[in-house]
């Protein structure tokens, strides 16, 4: 004859069961990752310390990115302020050598008026200097007669310029009167010691010059004519 066992059932029971079952997975993976990490040998903490150590070492090149990125500004910047400088010593130093020029052959000049080399007396072309003019073809020229031993008298005379060159492949000479129309006239002079003469050339078009011949015509009988011939183009803005 069969025999019947009757078993309570518990719901609750089964809950719990199923609970700890999932906490004990938990716990499983947890320590799995656990031991991953140590049989690794890196840790959360170590993770964490390399991480500020990758945020350390890029700000310290930030910085030194910084730094050289001011350390160039400021060597282009020296190196601009270097080259202006040099630039502009040399415009001074072109400047004072032009003076000192001009204030040597200012001295030469006075020096032959009050100590002449030659002795012999009489009427002395000093300088003559030629220079462009403001409009094509003009020039300006400048001269400066003096007398040598003159007791105090006074030399009287006129000067007058001609000009040699070619035209049309042909040798010509421009006199005074070709030269300028508003000042075709001789130049007039009276001094004792010095005088500067200053006028205006104008070259037509198609004259190619090449010498400038200087006349200097005294009045005064005691003093000998003077006639000077110069290169156009050595007198040219460079004087005797």
């Amino acid at each position: 004859m069969s025999s019947y066992q009757v078993k309570q059932y518990d719901p609750s029971r089964r809950w719990v069961q199923i609970v700890l079952g999932i906490i004990g997975i938990a716990v499983l993976c947890w320590g799995a990752y656990e031991l991953g990490d140590r049989l690794s040998g890196y840790t959360n903490e170590q993770h964490k310390q390399e991480i500020q150590r990758l945020r350390n070492q890029v700000s310290q090149l930030e910085t030194q990115r910084t730094e050289s990125l001011l350390k160039q500004a400021f060597l282009e910047r020296s190196s601009q302020v270097e080259s202006q400088a040099a630039l502009e010593l040399k415009q001074t130093l072109n400047s004072l050598e032009s003076k000192i020029r001009k204030l040597q052959k200012e001295v030469a000049f006075y020096k032959g008026i009050v100590a002449p080399s030659s002795v012999e007396s009489g009427l002395r072309l000093q300088d003559f200097r030629l220079s462009e003019g403001a409009k094509h073809g003009a020039f300006d020229y400048r001269l400066v007669l003096t007398q040598i031993r003159g007791k105090d008298r006074v030399a009287r005379g006129r000067v007058s310029l001609n000009v040699h060159g070619k035209r049309d492949g042909q040798s010509a000479t421009l006199s005074q009167s070709e030269l300028n129309e508003n000042d075709g006239d001789a130049k007039k002079f009276a001094f004792k010691y010095f005088q500067d003469i200053e006028g205006s050339l104008v070259i037509p078009v198609g004259f190619v010059p090449t010498s400038i011949q200087i006349k200097v015509t005294p009045k005064s009988k005691w003093l000998d004519a003077i006639e000077e011939s110069y290169s156009w183009n050595k007198t040219l803005n460079g004087g005797l």
